[in-house]
């Protein structure tokens, strides 16, 4: 039995096999076929000089890897269009599934030309054609006022056309009357235009709540999670996350969740991450006090039954140690069977070297896979600091902001992300990521992103100084990897 694909110069297209799929990316000129087995068989073709009309047979043989990101990735830099020193562009990044959109916020950004608003925030959407990225609009509140810090959380859908920004610093709208409550804002594509749909505030807000320190979006865009580390209700910045649901244009809090366990100090919604079909979600307690360790930390999933969501498990690293802070980032992929959580301040290697586990779900039961570090981990790194992982669960990338530049350590906190894939149960690192540019203290691996189909990663340098010869201090930086 064979499949038929029509390949073209100037559209996608994809072919439905009995076990899998084949995708034509126009933009790329590149031919992935996948035969939808756990093992992962997958061909990558370059068409770039090809013609179209051939037949692929199916199923295809497992095993292959995809993406071969042991070859060198290709590099691009975004840079803000209207860049300024102390913009922080990169403290948070988000990528689309198919690694045509992306998103990086800017939370120092001063409210556009000017300078009319000090630290307002700005998020800027960036879109790929072939291999170059394109700044396409800036996002900013239709509210927006100093300090909002808009843009310190980003999360763009897999399908690429609504986003969310979070806000944690808002007063809770029009006359400030709640200081600190914070809001995150929806934002929807159409063609080439972006405008805001939505802003979400939590229903019980209080002052210092920071609704909005971390968000992340389903595929379609229909569910959003925000992180509430400050909220109080049990105990002082016990805190919570609110789940949000879209119908037609109009978004509506479905639920507050909190851990079973909850007390002061958590920080429950440090971290958060919702999965393709928003029926999973993790929540990362990085200063959860667990298995008698002060700041071991933790975190726990829930699942959506209709509009109901209920704590499915609680994880915490099987070597949890105090001011191990597991939980500073979470990721789950699409199906929700397999979570990543960061632990940036594991000693493993050195004191706040770093480490991340990788969790996987069997019906509801959640077992830790995998601990990961990276192959030259020193103390220091705070690899951990951030994770994601692509939809299939067969790649994750990790930032580390404070490795120094490699052997030697010749750049001192330059920052650096790894690429780690899966072979079965196995986890390896693949690749290194550091900026082709990089600079003392720009802190690459801040926060870090991967399509879904990992075959792209952005990272952000927040405090990268705006290019060669520095000119722009803490302008910041993002930098979109693109495998073999």
């Amino acid at each position: 039995m064979s499949k038929r694909l029509q390949i073209t110069r100037s559209a996608n297209a994809t072919a439905v096999l009995s076990n899998g799929e084949m995708q034509w990316d126009f933009a790329s000129q590149k031919l992935r076929i996948h035969d939808g087995s756990t093992a992962g068989g997958r061909v990558v073709i370059d068409m770039t000089q090809t013609g179209f009309g051939y037949v692929f047979p199916t199923p295809l043989a497992a095993g292959g890897a995809a993406f071969d990101w042991s070859v060198s990735p290709t590099e691009s830099i975004l840079y803000a269009s209207d860049a300024q020193a102390d913009d922080y562009f990169g403290q948070s990044v988000s990528i689309n599934g198919d690694a045509t959109y992306a998103i990086v916020g800017a939370y120092g950004e001063d409210g556009g030309a000017g300078d009319p608003i000090s630290s307002t925030g700005a998020a800027y959407i960036f879109t790929r054609s072939g291999s170059t990225w394109t700044e396409q609009t800036i996002l900013r509140a239709a509210d927006r006022q100093a300090g909002d810090n808009f843009g310190f959380s980003v999360s763009i859908g897999s399908d690429g056309d609504y986003a969310i920004v979070g806000a944690y610093s808002e007063d809770g709208g029009s006359g400030d009357p709640t200081s600190g409550a914070g809001a995150a804002y929806i934002f929807t594509r159409s063609g080439s235009t972006w405008s805001q749909q939505a802003i979400l505030r939590a229903s019980d807000r209080q002052a210092s709540d920071q609704f909005g320190y971390s968000v992340s979006m389903s595929s379609d865009g229909s569910y959003a999670i925000v992180g509430t580390p400050g909220e109080d209700t049990n105990g002082s910045a016990a805190g919570a996350a609110y789940i949000f649901t879209r119908s037609g244009s109009t978004w509506t809090q479905q639920a507050k969740i909190q851990s079973s366990d909850i007390q002061a100090t958590d920080s429950f919604g440090w971290s958060v991450s919702i999965n393709s079909d928003g029926d999973y979600a993790i929540i990362g307690a990085n200063y959860d006090t667990t298995v008698a360790a002060t700041y071991a930390g933790s975190a726990y999933i829930f699942t959506r039954s209709g509009s109901t969501w209920t704590q499915q498990a609680k994880l915490t690293a099987s070597d949890a140690q105090g001011d191990d802070y597991f939980g500073y980032s979470v990721s789950i992929n699409g199906d929700g069977d397999y979570a990543i959580v960061g632990a940036n301040g594991e000693d493993t290697g050195g004191s706040s070297a770093g480490a991340a586990y990788i969790f996987t779900r069997s019906g509801s039961t959640w077992t830790q896979q995998q601990k990961i570090q990276s192959s030259d981990i020193q103390a220091n790194d705070n690899f951990g600091i951030s994770v994601s992982m692509s939809s299939d669960g067969d790649y994750a990338v990790v930032g580390a902001y404070g490795e120094n530049g490699g052997p030697g350590d010749p750049i001192n906190a330059a920052g650096a992300a790894y690429v780690f894939t899966r072979s079965g149960s196995t986890w390896t690192e693949q690749a290194i990521l550091r900026a082709s540019d990089a600079q003392s203290v720009d802190r690459l691996g801040q926060t870090v992103s991967i399509s879904g189909d990992g075959a792209y990663a952005i990272t952000g340098a927040p405090y990268e100084d705006g290019g060669a010869g520095n000119p722009i201090s803490y302008a910041g930086a993002a930098y979109i990897y693109e495998a073999g």
